[in-house]
């Protein structure tokens, strides 16, 4: 598998290459958005890692950008941003996970593999091109839903892997860890914060009354659950 290495600071980028070639892995590198941009054109890696303070411009922009132009490699932003509203941000932007530095060699290899095992694991197994549940209607290719009929909202790739692990999961309790597993990576700590973010945002977006919600339910102490169809029904009666 190949890994694109965005790093402008030299030590960095190698110490990074010999890492993951030292794991078996085949490693390009980039120490700018532009020459990220000129690999890109000839290459689709596996994996992208991207570091956010970049020479030619920021990592969440060129990320953006990225899950913009319907790119779907997973991308592991690297940053000494290490506040919650530095993390969301990358998420927002369509991050597959977030790395702090300095990081624990370890750690980082553990990340990377668990983002590559979830990437193999959507692509193949669990995300359909469409998934419905009563009047839900998610079109996971275009990062749309559409609600009610003819509602069409537009969801960010952190909002579109929860909803899909909800949908996918009809009337069965996820944990906020197993959520946060599946759609932001591997351990990433305070994600329990960050899940419960993003179902707030994901309630004001698909809920009548994001209050009273009818689709996404908290059950209280363990997580979340996507509501069954014949329950929509009777919320809506």
């Amino acid at each position: 598998m190949n890994i694109l290495v965005v790093e402008d600071e030299p030590l960095s980028r190698k110490m990074l290459s010999v890492l993951l070639e030292g794991e078996g892995f085949s490693v390009t590198l980039a120490e700018s958005i532009r020459a990220a941009r000129a690999v890109l054109k000839n290459d689709t890696p596996n994996l992208i890692i991207l570091d956010v303070s970049l020479p030619d411009g920021d990592g969440f922009t060129f990320c953006r950008q990225l899950v913009e132009e319907s790119n779907h490699i997973p991308i592991i932003m690297l940053t000494s941003r290490d506040t919650l509203q530095d993390k969301l941000t990358g998420f927002k932007y369509g991050a597959d996970d977030y790395i702090v530095k300095p990081y624990e060699f370890n750690e980082l290899i553990e990340r990377v593999k668990a983002v590559l095992r979830r990437s193999s694991y959507v692509q193949h197994h669990l995300v359909q091109d469409y998934i419905k549940v009563g009047d839900l209607e998610l079109n996971v290719g275009e990062l749309k839903i559409k609600l009610r009929g003819n509602q069409v909202i537009q969801l960010t790739p952190t909002e579109m892997k929860i909803l899909s692990c909800l949908m996918s999961n009809v009337g069965i309790v996820l944990k906020r860890s197993r959520i946060a597993e599946i759609a932001l990576g591997y351990e990433y700590g305070g994600a329990s914060n960050v899940v419960d973010v993003y179902i707030r945002r994901l309630r004001k977006k698909l809920e009548i009354d994001p209050n009273q919600p009818q689709y996404i339910e908290t059950v209280i102490g363990s997580g979340y659950r996507m509501c069954k169809p014949s329950d929509l029904k009777q919320a809506a009666g």
